[in-house]
């Protein structure tokens, strides 16, 4: 596993022991099981966090090892394959010498203390990096890693949630007649207007070429559902057996009730804030994104000229997505039915 080339958009919850001094952070290293705590010490002035390296995160008790919080650089160094080519390979140094890491807490922001690196930086520079990050206790293993870590805080409020955004050959399939298949996604941290919401609010929901939710059974997905669903929440398809952050699982063989995905596969990010009235009642505010749709065959663009000329004058790209606003990039689009040239 490699250190995170994105953006870091972890959240960093804050809770306070009734001391005042002791307080707690959630998920404070990104791509990590979710609900993960580590602790600190809030400085007198309230401006620092303090937080002891070696904390568990995570005990697997069959496997006998855990995961915990170090200081740790990566870099990439070039070395001789056997064929005495040169290669580019990540190294990692673990500084166990690191017993503390500390956070500054400014104008609404908790920023970690001297992390260095630009997972958007031009590679391999991306790979070169000081942070904060995750290692198996027995070997030193890599599992995870932040840097350039600033969390901001935001009040919690309804809003529409960007779009999925499916990866680059996000469709895999094993091609066997009992096998799997995978969708790769990542879902955006901000809503529509670039604003940033809670993840932990979030569920998915799967379409199949009728636009029918997908319902995963508990029969096949016993690992992480006790009841069929149709929606995933967030602290299951972050962390799931067969769903991840960036990842679903579908199976071939599910009793014979799911279906293979024949034409395409669409996936929606719903976002369900609490709000509290003025009753004092609270109503949970549901709002959605876009159903966005990955096709599994070249007719595609057939498919998508079919979807668009229902006379709702939107414009899709030729992968079935719909556009938003007016304002399009350079391309080629659909548009009632037809095809469309921006230039």
């Amino acid at each position: 596993m490699g250190p995170v080339l994105t953006d870091q958009k972890g959240m960093a919850d804050i809770v306070f022991d009734p001391d005042g001094k002791t307080v707690y952070l959630r998920d404070v290293v990104y791509d990590v099981a979710s609900d993960v705590w580590v602790r600190g010490t809030l400085s007198d002035d309230g401006t620092k966090i303090t937080v002891p390296t070696g904390q568990y995160l995570y005990w697997d008790e069959t496997e006998e090892k855990g995961m915990v919080v170090q200081w740790m650089s990566t870099g990439v160094e070039t070395q001789l394959d056997e064929e005495g080519q040169e290669q580019q390979v990540m190294t990692l140094t673990v500084h166990l010498g690191v017993t503390e890491v500390t956070y500054t807490i400014a104008d609404g922001t908790i920023s970690l203390d001297n992390c260095v690196g630009d997972p958007n930086a031009e590679y391999p520079n991306n790979y070169i990096a000081t942070g904060l990050g995750v290692v198996y206790d027995n070997d030193l293993t890599f599992c995870a890693m932040d840097f350039n870590t600033t969390y901001t805080e935001f009040v919690l409020t309804p809003a529409v949630p960007a779009d999925p955004i499916l990866l680059e050959d996000a469709w895999f399939d094993d091609g066997t007649e009992d096998g799997y298949s995978c969708l790769d996604f990542t879902i955006p941290s901000e809503d529509v207007d670039g604003n940033y919401i809670n993840l932990q609010y979030t569920s998915l929901s799967v379409y199949t070429d009728d636009d029918e939710p997908f319902t995963f059974l508990a029969e096949t997905y016993y690992n992480d559902l006790t009841e069929d669903m149709t929606e995933i929440p967030y602290e299951i398809y972050n962390s799931g057996y067969d769903f991840d952050a960036a990842r679903i699982y579908f199976y071939r063989t599910n009793a014979g009730d799911n279906p293979l995905f024949t034409q395409r596969i669409g996936l929606q990010v719903h976002y369900d804030v609490p709000v509290v009235g003025e009753d004092g009642e609270t109503t949970v505010v549901r709002n959605s994104s876009n159903i966005v749709y990955w096709y599994l065959n070249n007719s595609a663009v057939s498919d998508v000229k079919a979807a668009s000329a229902t006379g709702d004058d939107a414009y899709y790209n030729l992968m079935g997505q719909r556009m938003r606003g007016t304002n399009l990039p350079a391309g080629i689009y659909i548009h009632n039915g037809k095809k469309v040239v921006i230039k």
